[in-house]
């Protein structure tokens, strides 16, 4: 990948070998209009020999570099569940989701998803893969034991809450941070089958609204530790920005 900078524009080059499955899953994901649809914009594709070259903008760096992340954990949380469960709803498992490949302006705004090099199209949450995919440290642990097929969606699952277990180890600790912790391990289970959807999360999330009658953020419900159901809870302050903020996501 080159880094491209000049007067008008930032962005980066790169080259994608013919045959590779990234152009067209790149071309079908940036072709859904949507505001549920996270993967990179304003991307151009053209052949060149033995191949294609995808110019796309500097649209900002890793998920764990944003700056003031206390006030921001909870929407971008919000807009990472978004984007997995867009690319999910259509049929594709990124198979590689990491810090370097979820990327947000250092000062907050929207979350984009890059480098779609390993990722596969699905026609649902039981069709299976085999071999080792991903990223050591972000493998899930059935792809990593490499002994048999596993669910690439389910595998994404656990690809997603391991990034989110690592934002939320950067912030201080809060009532924001421990709900999406307990999120994260959810998503980590060792069982694929326990992980949750990322539709049943955003559902949850729904839930979550802002009580503004004191002056005060409140979150109306917490996850359970165990996981699968919500606790009605008295008013419990956050952190950071309101949560209808955090909740919009952006």
């Amino acid at each position: 990948m080159l880094n491209i900078r000049d007067d008008s524009q930032q962005g980066y080059l790169k080259f994608v070998k013919e045959g590779q499955k990234e152009i067209n899953i790149l071309r079908y994901l940036t072709g859904i209009d949507s505001p549920s649809n996270h993967t990179i914009a304003r991307v151009r594709i053209w052949p060149v020999r033995g191949g294609n070259v995808i110019s796309m903008p500097m649209a900002g760096s890793w998920i764990t570099r944003l700056k003031d992340l206390d006030a921001h954990v909870w929407s971008v949380a919000g807009q990472l569940f978004e984007a997995v469960d867009f690319m999910h709803r259509h049929g594709v498992a990124h198979l590689d989701l990491k810090p370097p490949n979820i990327i947000i302006p250092v000062k907050g705004g929207r979350l984009s998803i890059i480098d779609f090099n390993r990722s596969v199209r699905v026609s649902g949450v039981e069709e299976m893969f085999g071999g080792v995919v991903g990223t050591v440290g972000y493998l899930a642990p059935e792809v990593a034991a490499n002994r048999g097929l596993y669910s690439a969606i389910r595998a994404d699952l656990w690809s997603c809450g391991k990034t989110l277990e690592e934002l939320c180890l950067l912030c201080r600790p809060c009532k924001d941070c421990d709900t999406l912790l307990k999120i994260a391990l959810e998503l980590m289970s060792d069982d694929p089958e326990q992980r949750p959807m990322m539709a049943d999360i955003l559902k949850k999330l729904e839930h979550c609204k802002s009580d503004d009658d004191a002056g005060s953020d409140y979150l109306r419900c917490v996850f359970d530790a165990v996981g699968d159901h919500l606790i009605n809870c008295s008013e419990q302050i956050l952190c950071g920005a309101s949560a209808s903020e955090r909740i919009l996501g952006y």
